[in-house]
């Protein structure tokens, strides 16, 4: 499997280089490249190809408010290993749509990954007021998420079975 990943690795990076992008955007193919030397054990490699993703994706916004892009944006900052700055761009999104989950979802995601989770479950609680449907149900199962990080593995069986009882089909 290694291989193949490295294998992957050179062929996208080659693309790359030649600037032939195929079907793909450029930041899709540094995405790729970044999640690709993610697996090969290559921080500095993926971090690399993600802020030059990020910086494409930067280069793609217009107003700085594109849902679509600047969630993308955010990501690709974060994965580069600007945590700081991709909390800027959700901020900004969660201020200039307040009532849209995805912004509070996606933040409260990232932060559960860098195991901020007191933080984390806060926004997963806002994107949980602000969500419906299927978001409802991936946002909930983000709380739980979270509390079993953080050892509160009852409190989030529970939470679970609450919402799956709750769920109207």
């Amino acid at each position: 499997r290694a291989r193949v990943r490295a294998a992957l690795t050179w062929s996208a990076e080659k693309r790359a280089a030649s600037g032939d992008f195929g079907e793909l955007s450029p930041s899709d193919l540094w995405s790729t490249i970044g999640d690709l030397r993610e697996e090969l054990k290559d921080s500095d490699g993926s971090r690399a190809a993600w802020k030059k993703a990020a910086e494409l994706l930067t280069a793609k916004v217009k107003t700085g408010l594109e849902r679509s892009a600047q969630l993308e944006r955010a990501y690709a900052v974060w994965k580069s290993g600007d945590t700081a700055g991709a909390e800027a761009i959700y901020q900004k999104l969660q201020k200039a749509y307040p009532d849209e989950f995805t912004f509070f979802h996606s933040h409260a995601s990232m932060l559960n990954k860098e195991k901020r989770w007191d933080e984390a479950f806060a926004l997963a609680q806002k994107s949980v007021a602000r969500s419906y449907g299927d978001n409802k149900l991936r946002a909930v199962l983000l709380q739980a998420k979270i509390l079993a990080a953080k050892s509160d593995r009852d409190q989030a069986l529970t939470l679970l079975q609450t919402t799956i009882r709750d769920t109207k089909t």
